[in-house]
């Protein structure tokens, strides 16, 4: 038998959890202070190893959004034919249905 769980009361929400030492949470994601990380070496290199994974990172997703671009382009070409294809055989089909219903009704 399962047992039935009632939603939570508003009253009993709990709190959220403490951030642990030198992590922060930022938008969902966790930012980790930097000296935290890497210990040995100086503030500057520390800056600069961020900021070249920032670059990295925001080369990927530019990647992405390039590919993902590329992808709605070709899609939207493929649509816009088969839009065109409809329209002809639509007509088509109309013209035909036409000409046989008017040639059913002459015999």
């Amino acid at each position: 038998m399962a047992a039935v769980l009632a939603p939570p009361n508003q009253n009993h929400v709990l709190p959220p959890p403490l951030d642990p030492p030198g992590v922060h949470f930022i938008a969902g994601g966790v930012l980790q202070a930097p000296i935290g990380i890497v210990h040995d070496l100086p503030a500057e290199n520390v800056l600069r190893n961020d900021i070249e994974q920032l670059c990295n990172a925001t080369l990927t997703i530019d990647t992405a959004f390039q590919e993902i671009g590329q992808m709605l382009s070709q899609v939207t070409k493929e649509q816009k034919k088969r839009v065109k294809l409809y329209k002809i055989c639509y007509g088509l089909e109309t013209r035909w249905k036409q000409h046989h219903e008017v040639g059913f009704f002459r015999s």
